[in-house]
């Protein structure tokens, strides 16, 4: 316990005698503040930062969590309290006494919750900057995540703020983001006792998948030998993370949406038995689709989605944090070669300027994943002990290519709307020349042009022969 007082010394050893008396095992320290005027706001914020400076450094690399107690003092005090309480990036708690009583305030707005969405809605980088750079350090729990771009950081403050909640958590993203290691992250960063259980609703039959997840005895079909816990059950006082949740059909989205009335306090019935079994688990799912559409197609059941995305990350792809492929790439070669290590004859790999330039210049659709691919490739098949361009260059056009969608290209860095528009008018004519085969008046029609002089325009203006596309050639 931290007292702050502007009172003499010997009545604030009055007050520590008196908790001494009521409160055993208590350890209370008193910090002599000296203020212009108990209701000057600008006075109690410069006494409180000092003060709370002084005892976050004292706990740095521990866990805890801030409370204030706000019926003591002035209600500039009061005021300030909650202004720090509800700017820290870790949630604190707010308590009142009153005639003996003692409870803990709940306090409907939080600067995080409902400012922080504003801000990673705004089309200024330099705002997200500015305030991330703010940010205490992150927990040892997201170590794993490399990177410091403000895509990457926003994304890890909004994990870290609410992985002491319990609250149900949807990651988005594309494919090889990182959905499962932000996961694995704020469950670690959760403080829950339980295990990490993942589950791959995608990659489950839908037959199984019920089994799988909510458990099932003996005898409930053929082939059930004996009684299987399920997912639910074994990540009790722990995390579930659904991932691939978007693929789970409409009749298991009844029974997650049923398991899920209270989360973290779940009820599930396993298969074969009529007996609901409580459970305490904190959901996080994942998918690479876009809810909100599946949703407006019915193909996701609204009232699943917000349940599950009481918070929901997006995880930006690599080709909006360019500036972390460096580190990203020198972290999973150092990785490769820690795994290869003991193998014969083999050489530590060491990326040049030159090959990580090259690396930080390519679309990278699959993301991490296909960056961690590739140079798992390169430590296999170049013999040297360096990576440069002229050995990555080969391994990556070696590997199917997935041309970067038009509409998700990253403004700035040399973008122009004007070539984009080119681009996708030239994709458009070439296919509606090639199923036309090469006859302009059928392409036209094809591409809602009307007439072919319509079309001739564009013709000339890209440099387009039609004659390629006829057939034979």
């Amino acid at each position: 316990m931290h007292l702050l007082s502007t009172y003499p010394d010997w009545l604030n050893d009055e007050f520590l005698r008196l908790i001494a008396t009521e409160l055993e095992n208590c350890e209370c320290t008193v910090h002599r503040v000296e203020l212009s005027s108990p209701a000057s706001y600008g006075a109690v914020m410069e006494a409180v930062r000092g003060v709370l400076g002084k005892v976050e450094a004292s706990l740095a690399g521990g866990r805890y969590r801030l409370c204030f107690h706000l019926s003591s003092g002035t209600p500039a005090m009061a005021a300030i309290w909650i202004l720090v309480g509800k700017t820290q990036p870790m949630p604190a708690s707010f308590y009142q006494t009153h005639n003996g009583r003692a409870w803990e305030e709940e306090i409907p707005f939080d600067l995080w919750w409902d400012v922080v969405p504003r801000l990673g809605r705004s089309e200024s980088p330099d705002l997200w900057s500015r305030l991330l750079t703010e940010l205490r350090e992150f927990s040892e729990s997201f170590g794993e995540i490399v990177g410091n771009s403000v895509a990457i950081r926003r994304a890890k403050a909004m994990a870290q703020q609410a992985a002491p909640s319990g609250v149900p958590v949807l990651l988005t993203g594309e494919t090889g983001t990182g959905k499962e290691l932000f996961a694995r992250a704020i469950h670690q960063a959760s403080g829950r006792k339980g295990r990490f259980v993942a589950v791959n609703c995608g990659g489950i039959p839908e037959t199984l998948l019920e089994s799988e997840l909510f458990g099932h005895k003996r005898g409930a079909f053929t082939g059930a030998d004996r009684d299987r816990l399920g997912a639910f059950r074994e990540a009790d006082g722990g995390t579930l993370f659904l991932d691939e949740i978007g693929e789970c059909s409409p009749s298991m989205q009844v029974k997650l949406l049923r398991a899920l009335q209270r989360p973290p306090q779940c009820v599930i019935r396993p298969l074969g038995s009529d007996q609901e079994v409580p459970v305490n688990v904190r959901v996080i799912a994942a998918t690479n689709r876009n809810l909100i559409e599946d949703v407006r197609q019915s193909r996701f059941r609204e009232d699943l989605y917000y349940r599950l995305s009481v918070v929901s990350i997006r995880l930006p792809p690599l080709r909006e944090r360019r500036t972390d492929i460096p580190a990203i790439a020198k972290a999973l070669i150092d990785r490769i070669n820690e795994e290869f290590q003991n193998e014969v004859g083999y050489r530590r790999k060491r990326l040049s300027p030159g090959g990580l330039a090259f690396l930080v210049r390519q679309p990278w659709p699959g993301n991490v994943r296909q960056l961690r691919n590739m140079l798992l490739r390169a430590a296999v098949l170049v013999p040297g002990e360096e990576l440069g361009a002229a050995e990555l260059a080969p391994l990556i056009d070696a590997e199917p290519q997935q041309e970067e969608p038009p509409l998700d290209r990253p403004l700035g860095n040399g973008f122009s709307l004007d070539a984009l528009l080119e681009e996708v008018r030239r994709r458009y004519i070439e296919r509606a020349l090639r199923e036309a085969k090469g006859n302009v008046a059928e392409a036209a029609r094809l591409l809602g042009l009307g007439s072919r002089s319509a079309l001739d325009y564009h013709l000339r203006k890209l440099k387009l022969n039609p004659q390629r596309f006829q057939p034979g050639d």
